[in-house]
């Protein structure tokens, strides 16, 4: 959207969102496939599919199979770039390298980062009129991905497995907060360090935010520009919530991190609306919401998602 704005073709947005379902089976079925033996130290996680049983690790990896042929397959027919397979391929290799050595190697968060803005770089070639080149790719396109790196980033390496760290601990994980000194085994001690690294990408995140309408002079609404500082507040303060929790609860850390993702999220297509239009804003903003809701009640019968299945 950020390339095309409202002229979007609705079936590329359809195959897309395929691509994108089949990508997030793939990526997150494989890694929870490699990831079951250090799930199982967590009793929060004890009713996980792998983890309980009730999906076998045979059914598991023929999941990966099937979704890793089909996430090649498609754009093979529907776009038949050489270029955007090249992409896909950077994508799916950065994704594995996660998978495989995201507990064994310090700051392999950037894989994952990686994994996610070349696919979401994807999306934006692939709509664009020549599929062989970068060159309809404008400077909102690249802070979108740039955006989207960072956010993966800080979401991983900080705020997702510091809800971990004391169980990647035991199991000899090497995560960014265990490699910085986190420790919470009864009250949460969170190094300077760890504190200014967080802050300084949460920064880097509110300033590109900012960027198309200070330097790129991008056209706004006075009330586009509030609900962006509203939505900026709302990530420093999950931020400090998480940083200042004391005692360690990590269903309370997971809840702050998924306000802080649903906050960063809707950061996109406030800063796309004067662009994309309020029609493809609303879709934006409305379609993530209930997406999960449906389909958690088609799951699990309840619409909000269960604590056992949040990582």
């Amino acid at each position: 959207m950020s390339v095309k704005n409202a002229n979007l073709d609705f079936s590329i947005l359809i195959i897309l969102l395929v691509m994108g379902v089949i990508g997030n089976i793939f990526g997150y079925v494989l890694n929870d496939y490699l990831d079951s033996k250090f799930d199982r130290l967590t009793k929060d996680l004890s009713d996980r599919p792998l983890v309980k049983g009730t999906v076998t690790e045979k059914n598991a990896l023929a999941i990966i199979i099937i979704s890793s042929i089909a996430i090649f397959v498609i754009p093979s027919i529907f776009f038949r770039s050489i270029l955007l397979i090249f992409i896909l391929i950077i994508s799916v290799v950065l994704g594995i390298f996660y998978d495989l050595f995201c507990k064994k190697i310090v700051c392999s968060e950037f894989f994952l980062a990686g994994a996610m803005a070349s696919f979401c770089l994807f999306g934006a070639v692939a709509v664009t009129g020549d599929i062989k080149s970068f060159n309809e790719l404008g400077s909102l396109t690249w802070i979108v991905v740039t955006l989207m790196f960072i956010y993966v980033f800080i979401m991983d390496a900080f705020e997702g497995n510091f809800k971990d760290v004391e169980n990647d601990r035991k199991a000899g994980a090497v995560t960014l907060p265990v490699y910085l000194g986190v420790k919470s085994s009864s009250k949460i001690k969170v190094p300077l360090c760890y504190k200014v690294l967080l802050i300084f990408f949460k920064f880097v995140i509110i300033f590109l935010i900012f960027i198309p309408f200070i330097f790129l002079e991008y056209s706004y609404w006075n009330w586009q520009i509030l609900i962006l500082v509203l939505l900026a507040f709302g990530m420093v303060w999950s931020m400090i919530k998480i940083l200042n929790i004391g005692s360690f609860d990590r269903q309370r850390i997971a809840i702050y991190s998924r306000r802080h993702g649903v906050l960063s999220y809707f950061v996109f297509p406030f800063i796309l609306i004067r662009f994309i239009g309020f029609e493809w804003a609303i879709f934006l903003i409305f379609y993530p919401v209930i997406w999960p809701l449906i389909f958690n009640y088609i799951l699990y019968g309840k619409s909000l998602t269960p604590a056992a299945y949040v990582k």
